[in-house]
Order: structure tokens, then sequence, then C-alpha cells
């Protein structure tokens, strides 16, 4: 959860043999309205896999919205804005200060995008280049230090609600899921290994066949 001070993880959905962790985030997905309430969150914060026609079916279905991380395994979609930011100045440029680093940030969006070629819905697509300058020490000198970083998302939140730099801020934020679920559990949890062995301790159920594998996914994506 982004922005709780509490640090839960609302359930845990078993992969079945064969089957990939984006079949089975579907199905915890799918239940947790039941638990906790369709408006229990309103944003789900998603990185590249789920950039496909399921997620966004389920999102509009349930009322929810989505900021999903977008790469090149969204070919299509990610090609087409690429071309289309390459060919325009940015929309919006600002510097930030944060953390004891300066970022550089350059800001291009639009709407209208299709989706995929056999689902051509239009959604916003968002891009962020980046110059990221702060101060390390090398040979015990400190000198600056520059990095240029890029991230493009895909949203169904509307510009005119949510600008811009909402959205940047928003698919930041998505690491914080990886913070507040993953590595806190590794470094604090009860036992030094790893989560799948960690959680595969907790469900009050009999252990798989000893020819089967199921590793836990869990909903530790969404934002409130």
């Amino acid at each position: 959860m982004v922005h709780s001070p509490v640090k839960p993880f609302l359930a845990i959905e078993w992969l079945q043999p064969g089957e990939g962790e984006d079949t089975a985030a579907l199905r915890l997905l799918n239940r947790l309205p039941d638990m906790y309430g369709s408006r229990f969150f309103d944003i789900l914060l998603l990185d590249a896999l789920y950039a496909q026609t399921p997620v966004l079916q389920l999102v509009h279905n349930i009322g929810w919205d989505a900021v999903i991380s977008l790469k090149q395994n969204s070919r299509d979609l990610y090609q087409s804005a690429v071309r289309l930011f390459a060919s325009r100045p940015p929309d919006l440029g600002f510097t930030e200060q944060r953390d004891h680093k300066t970022y550089q940030v350059q800001l291009w969006d639009t709407e209208g995008l299709p989706f995929t070629i056999d689902n051509p819905e239009p959604v916003r697509v968002v891009r962020s280049e980046e110059v990221l300058d702060r101060n390390r020490y090398r040979e015990g000198e400190l000198t600056s230090h520059s990095t240029d970083h890029e991230w493009l998302w895909v949203t169904t939140l509307p510009k005119q609600v949510f600008p811009t730099p909402v959205i940047r801020q928003l698919g930041h934020s998505r690491w914080k899921n990886e913070n507040n679920g993953w590595m806190d559990l590794t470094k604090h949890g009860p036992s030094n290994t790893d989560f799948s062995t960690l959680a595969g301790t907790a469900p009050s159920r009999p252990p798989p066949p000893a020819n089967e594998s199921r590793s836990p996914t869990t909903a530790s994506q969404p934002s409130p």
C-alpha cells in the first residue's frame, strides 16, 4: 500500500502448475472487492507485465484506475508512443530536489493511443526523461555524478483530473510496493529465507504434491 503507515499484505494467491504470475494476480484482484469492498483503494500501480487487455478490462469492470509501467513487451503501444514523443518537444519541464538529489525532468503526455491492434481502446501514455545529479565519494573525494533515465506509463486516469506530474509521481511510487513488501519481509521477517519459503509456511492447507511447485503472488500493488 502506498501512502499507508502500515505495510499489509492484502491477500495471497497460489500459482497453479504451468501458469504465470499475471494469471494468478488476476484471480487475486478479482477476490479483493469481496474481501475489502471495491473502494478500499482506487488506483492500481503495476509493472509492465500487467500492460494487457484482461487487466484493463478488470480495472474497468470493478471501477478502479491503473498506472502501469510501459516497456517494449507492449511493442505496438510502446513504439507508437516513442515515435510520437520524439517528434515534439516536451509538454513540461522542471527541476526537483529530493533526498539530496537533483532531478532535471521533462514530461510528455498524450491521450488517444490505441492500446493494442486487437484492442484499440484509446489510452493515455506519459513519458518522463530525467537527469539525476548527485554527489558521490570516489577515492575519498566528493564528485558530481549524473545519470539519464527514461520511464513510460500507460494509465486510465483522465488528464483533466490527474495532471502529468501526478502520473509521474504515481508511477515512481510503485517502488514503494517493493520496499514495503518484498524487501521488508525478507529483511525483517522471522527468517532469513526467501519470500516463497516464508509464505509457504503460512497457509493452513496441505502442501502440494512433490511433483508440483507453487509460488504465491501477493496484492502488494494497489494504491489507496
